[in-house]
């Protein structure tokens, strides 16, 4: 059996949408909502869709743009480009979001199933390298590559990106071992990617722009 998964869209075509939802359900999906609005993104995201139909050009503006920043700054959460504009500038701005894929109108339902099956194996090979965090009923994906550190905030973990900022529950104890060789602890409240390290002090780390404490009861060495 096929795993049915949960859909955002983000279309201000009415026609265009309903076509898109009934598409998606057709194939056994799930679709959590229809937005048109950076509004209306922030609410459905935060309940973790596994994917994004994202229309680029959204009344007239480039919302799509500003959903599809939205999602690389504050979630990991993966999204397919839909619009009508197919010129090579358009797809190079496109690109530099992150898409998954990107679909061109108009589109069939043959059209859906193969852009989004393309999306699921390439989001799966990705996630080979990532860990799996679960936050409630949340799960969280993080790249190591990509962490400069993780902060133990009282019952949280914050973990910084040289990009953004994710919190959620957990302990440094319950990552740690999870963490390739690079990580390595400088302080009770600290893990830090050395690859990022830029220079140390006695007290201190600079970790790409940060600057992270340095226990004495933890040996650091780059």
């Amino acid at each position: 059996m096929e795993k049915r998964y949960r859909i955002l869209i983000a279309e201000d075509d009415v026609i265009i949408s309903e076509t898109l939802k009934d598409y998606l359900e057709e194939l056994g999906h799930h679709v959590m909502g229809v937005i048109s609005s950076l509004a209306e993104a922030k609410k459905y995201l935060d309940e973790q869709p596994d994917f994004v139909f994202l229309d680029i050009r959204i009344h007239g503006e480039d919302e799509g743009f500003k959903i599809a920043n939205l999602i690389n700054q504050n979630y990991v959460i993966p999204f397919l480009f839909l619009t009508s504009f197919s010129d090579k500038n358009m797809i190079r701005m496109a690109a530099n979001y992150k898409p998954t894929t990107y679909l061109i109108k108009p589109f069939t339902q043959s059209d859906i199933y193969a852009a989004l099956e393309i999306a699921i194996a390439k989001v799966d090979l990705e996630r080979m390298d990532l860990i799996a965090l679960e936050d409630g009923q949340k799960m969280y994906y993080i790249n190591p590559k990509e962490v400069c550190f993780i902060q133990a905030e009282d019952k949280y973990l914050a973990i910084q990106y040289t990009y953004k900022r994710i919190t959620i529950r957990g302990t440094l104890g319950s990552i740690k071992q999870r963490l390739p060789n690079n990580f390595v602890q400088c302080h009770r409240s600290y893990i830090v990617n050395t690859i990022y390290i830029n220079s140390k002090s006695a007290s201190l780390l600079t970790v790409d722009k940060f600057q992270i404490p340095i226990s004495r009861s933890f040996k650091i060495e780059f």
